[in-house]
Formats: structure tokens, C-alpha cells, sequence
């Protein structure tokens, strides 16, 4: 009743079995319907046979908003073992200083009753310098780090967002 996926360049790796859930890496795949079909599929057989303790770790350095809402369907879905008296236990991990990442899982925690533990995690790289972006379609202005950005580009936004300024560390 195992399931695996390998993590590429946009998809993260997935390991499912009875007790333990597990996403990390980045999410965002071309096509969401079918890269969380098999993932779906294996939660609807486990929550009708769930294992007395369920651990949730989700560590994506990068979702887009397609992925954040599957995740949040899957903890959806585990609230209802929640409430059947099964413990879930969800560990939301995130980069230092993305506070938009962590509030995507604090925006998740509220509308389910499983509570969340957040594990922010320091990233020893060049790539933490920020910049300050604005979003062209809402007129948002936001500091994100340079591997936001990358992946912000890699994902084919680059034209949505303007670089206002190079904030350093």
C-alpha cells in the first residue's frame, strides 16, 4: 500500500505509506490533475483504513497555487481520520524568512482542526539574498529571495513580476 514518486526539477518527491506522509523538494507541476491522481487515489483507500497515527511532513521549498490546493485537500482528507479519534501530526517545514510559505500553511491550519507544527530551516546559500518585487497583476510589493525567484522564472511568471530592488541578505 506504499506509494513513491521521485522528485524532479518541478514535481517533489512523495512517499506514502500507512502512518507517514511525506512532500519535499518543489510543486509545481505542469499538470496537477494528473501528477496528484495516484496521490489522491492512495489517500481515499487510507482513510478507510488509516494507521493509529498519521505523521504529515511537508517540506516544499516552492508550491504554486494548483499544489496548495491538493495539500490542502490531503489534510482535508486527514482530518476526517482526525476526528475518528487518529492522531495526525503535521509538520510544516519552511525556509527562514518566508514568511509567505509559512503562511500558507498557517492559511491551511485554520480551516482544519489538526494543529500544525512549523519548523523554519536556515539555507547556507548565495541565493538568500532578497529582492523586493511587485506583482503586476495586483500591484503587490514583496521581498522574496533569489530562489523564489528562480523558481518564479523556471515556472514561466518572470513576465508578472517587476524587480524593484537587490535587498542583499
Amino acid at each position: 500500500m506504499d506509494l513513491f514518486i521521485e522528485k524532479t526539477t518541478d514535481t517533489p518527491e512523495v512517499k506514502l505509506q500507512p502512518g507517514l506522509i511525506e512532500f519535499s523538494g518543489h510543486s509545481m507541476p505542469e499538470n496537477v490533475l494528473i501528477f496528484y491522481k495516484p496521490i489522491m487515489e492512495w489517500l481515499r483507500d487510507y482513510v478507510s483504513q488509516p494507521a493509529q497515527k498519521t505523521v504529515v511532513n511537508i517540506n516544499l521549498a516552492y508550491t504554486n497555487s494548483c499544489s496548495i490546493k491538493y495539500i490542502s485537500d490531503i489534510i482535508r482528507h486527514l482530518e476526517k481520520i482526525h476526528l475518528n479519534n487518529c492522531q495526525v501530526e503535521v509538520n510544516w517545514h519552511f525556509e527562514e524568512g518566508d514568511d509567505e510559505h509559512r503562511d500558507r500553511g498557517v492559511d491551511i491550519e485554520d480551516v482544519v482542526s489538526i494543529p500544525f507544527t512549523y519548523h523554519p530551516y536556515q539555507v547556507d546559500d548565495a541565493r538568500l539574498s532578497r529582492l523586493k518585487v511587485k506583482n503586476k497583476n495586483t500591484g503587490q510589493i514583496g521581498e522574496i529571495s533569489l530562489k523564489y525567484w528562480d523558481a518564479i522564472c523556471r515556472n514561466g511568471h518572470k513576465k508578472d513580476f517587476e524587480v524593484l530592488e537587490e535587498l542583499g541578505h
